[in-house]
């Protein structure tokens, strides 16, 4: 009876160490710069039109200039996580995709960055950004329309 009630308590200490470990798995931070859930992809739409490739590399080099000195301005400071930076054409524009790895915490205040940057004609001049969607790891993107 007691090697019984023995051999139960160790098998029931098993189980819930496995139980412990499993959880601890879970809850684990993860890499961000292998998880797509933790990174940030804003694509920022400039007033230049988009010819070739080529061409667009300046104008990309200049919108991100002004973005900077917008943010600046502003009191925010960009490009301090590990980001990549894309040209692309968005609806014959010239765009920049930027994907910020392990920035999901800020979303919400780089979405606002971009709203705020766009809300304005005024302000789309000055930060360089037309239009803009931003999306928070795998949630829905959110579409920031040119201002009017």
């Amino acid at each position: 009876m007691a090697s019984t009630r023995t051999f139960l308590t160790g098998c029931m200490l098993a189980v819930i160490v496995a139980v412990l470990v499993n959880y601890a798995d879970a809850c684990a931070a993860s890499n961000p710069s292998n998880s797509n859930g933790e990174r940030v992809i804003v694509v920022a739409v400039t007033k230049d039109a988009y010819t070739t490739a080529e061409a667009a590399g300046p104008l990309v080099e200049t919108f991100l200039t002004n973005l900077k000195k917008y943010a600046a301005k502003n009191g925010h400071s960009l490009f301090t996580a590990p980001i990549s930076k894309t040209p692309e054409n968005v609806n014959t524009k010239v765009a920049v995709r930027f994907e910020i790895m392990g920035a999901f915490d800020k979303c919400l205040r780089i979405l606002e960055f971009f709203q705020k940057a766009a809300s304005t004609t005024a302000l789309a001049m000055e930060s360089g950004v037309e239009s803009a969607s931003v999306q928070c790891g795998t949630f829905d993107t959110v579409d920031i329309p040119k201002a009017s």
